[in-house]
């Protein structure tokens, strides 16, 4: 959810739902994995046959991975439209907040792009979970042979590819639901003007040390961070459950810095320019209390053609 910090930064997260269910429905790819592969025989097998299993295998899940195609792309239409319209609703939560209008919907090309492509691209890491199990069964029964292990010893290294299995969608799902999240996000807060966000982690122990290092930090939507090798906006790596706290107010003017600011200095020139909006405010004050005398008024008229900003007319009335 769009959670408000104040009326100018709202966080955008990924949902946890999304993800667990997302995870949930790949990960049942990995008991067809394991019914294919059949891997409890293997302990009875000669080197010989094991190589002929492998291979054999390897080919079946090649033809399981391209006939789960059409459900592979529906699962992942159905979930990415979720989190598209997870967005949409949290973009018009913001728009209440700022009493300001924000284009909302999905007539929006970019972001349809972005979905359509988000698509595709998950369609084809589902798929290729059975395909990369064969490769890895295949790889496992070579490397032991070549390494002289028993059968036996192999069979219980091939176990493991239900896990394996089961890692990749979990790895798959909050990586891409994450991703998209993000990507979404940055398309409307462009489109509304937004120059940026702060860097938000989960200010746990599994967070990365290079990501701990980006909380507080505010980032510009045109300068993703280069991190570990990769390149990205929070929420964009692999495995990561960082997140933007978008920037949408009249402080985005302040908050506009290279992406090195912390969080203290950002709030903390957000107070100043506050502290100096009530300085102006007492000022203008004064100055209409200075003005209902008449001779005030008079020395006004002869001084505002000089001083025409107001910290410097208290200065003609006073």
């Amino acid at each position: 959810m769009a959670k408000k910090r104040n009326s100018g930064i709202h966080a955008f997260r990924a949902n946890e739902w999304l993800i667990n269910d997302y995870a949930r429905q790949i990960r049942s790819l990995s008991r067809e994995i394991i019914k294919i592969a059949a891997i409890g025989d293997f302990g009875d097998l000669t080197d010989a046959e094991m190589l002929v299993r492998s291979a054999l295998i390897s080919a079946a899940l090649d033809r399981y991975s391209e006939a789960i195609g059409p459900w592979a792309e529906s699962v992942a239409s159905k979930m990415f439209r979720a989190v598209a319209i997870r967005n949409d609703k949290e973009w018009r939560e913001v728009s209440k907040s700022i009493g300001r209008q924000i284009s909302t919907g999905f007539d929006n090309p970019v972001i349809d792009a972005t979905i359509r492509e988000t698509i595709l691209k998950n369609t084809s890491l589902i798929k290729n979970i059975p395909r990369e199990s064969g490769e890895r069964i295949s790889r496992i029964v070579r490397a032991g042979l070549n390494d002289g292990k028993r059968a036996d010893t192999i069979a219980r290294e091939l176990m493991a590819t239900e896990g394996f299995a089961k890692n990749r969608a979990n790895l798959i799902a909050r990586t891409e639901i994450s991703k998209a999240t993000t990507e979404i996000t940055r398309v409307r807060a462009v489109e509304y003007g937004s120059p940026g966000y702060i860097w938000r982690t989960s200010k746990d122990g599994a967070v990365r040390d290079s990501h701990a290092k980006m909380e507080g930090v505010f980032v510009e939507w045109d300068k993703p961070q280069a991190l570990d090798g990769m390149t990205g906006h929070a929420g964009e790596f692999p495995n990561c459950r960082c997140y933007p706290e978008v920037v949408v107010s009249a402080y985005a003017n302040e908050s506009r810095q290279v992406a090195s600011i912390p969080e203290e200095g950002l709030w903390q020139k957000m107070r100043l320019n506050l502290q100096k909006d009530r300085a102006m405010l007492q000022k203008s004050r004064f100055i209409l209390k200075l003005l209902r005398k008449p001779e005030s008024r008079t020395r006004l008229a002869q001084c505002l053609p000089h001083q025409p900003r107001v910290a410097l007319l208290g200065e003609c009335v006073g």
